[in-house]
This record gives C-alpha cells, structure tokens and sequence, in this order.
C-alpha cells in the first residue's frame, strides 16, 4: 500500500508579438506528499534537477527534471536523497525557419544568453 501521493503540474503558453516570432513560456511543479507523518516519505520518486532529462538506468524510481545550462543533478547535489518539491520555470524566443506541419523547425534566439530557473525542495 503506498504511503505517499506524487503531483505533476505544467503548463505552456505561447504568444505572437510580431510577425513570426513566438515567445514560448514554461512552468512546471513537482510535489511528493505523505500521507502518514510517522512513516514519512518514501526514498523512492525523488526529484533531482539539472541537466538532459534523460533517465538513464536507474532502478529507485528517481525522477530527472532536465534544466538547460546545467550539469546532471548540479542542482539538487546537495539534496543527497532527491527533492520532494521542485519548480522550474522556462522562458524562449523562437523563430520559425521552417512552418511545414510535417517538420516544423524554430531557431531559439542565440545572441545572449537565456536561463532556467529550477528550485528544488526537501521537505
């Protein structure tokens, strides 16, 4: 029987100032919850952000946020266990080189530098 509840929030919007350019921003939440006190929360489904998102192998359920600019679990290195709240929030300027439905590709703004911004928690 679990012990715990997992809640996954995000959401996108897209806006059009002018001609082609899109301005895409991103948030996204994380919380991992107990429902009994005494037993606590489990050290499995953790979250760790930073990096590629990519999972890799890995078998106690960790969930990996991937945050542009950083390096893999450079943000919650110092959360040994894994976070149980994180939040990220994205901002991009994008260009469309290509508007075929079939492919559609956008150049993200390069001169300059955008960042994430991750937060991660331990309850």
């Amino acid at each position: 029987m679990a012990e715990y509840f997992k809640i996954k929030l995000n959401g996108t919007w897209y806006a059009n100032p002018f001609a082609d350019l899109v301005i895409k921003t991103h948030s996204a939440f994380g919380f991992l919850m107990d429902y009994n006190s005494e037993v606590g929360l489990p050290p499995f489904e953790r979250f760790f952000v930073g990096g590629d998102g990519l999972m890799g192998f890995n078998m106690d359920g960790r969930e990996v946020i991937g945050l542009r600019g950083y390096a893999n679990n450079t943000l919650s290195q110092h959360l040994v266990a894994g976070g149980s709240i994180y939040s990220k929030y994205t901002l991009e300027l994008r260009y469309p080189l290509s508007l075929n439905p079939s492919s559609t590709i956008y150049a993200p703004w390069i001169r300059g530098s955008w960042k994430c911004l991750g937060l991660i928690f331990r309850l």
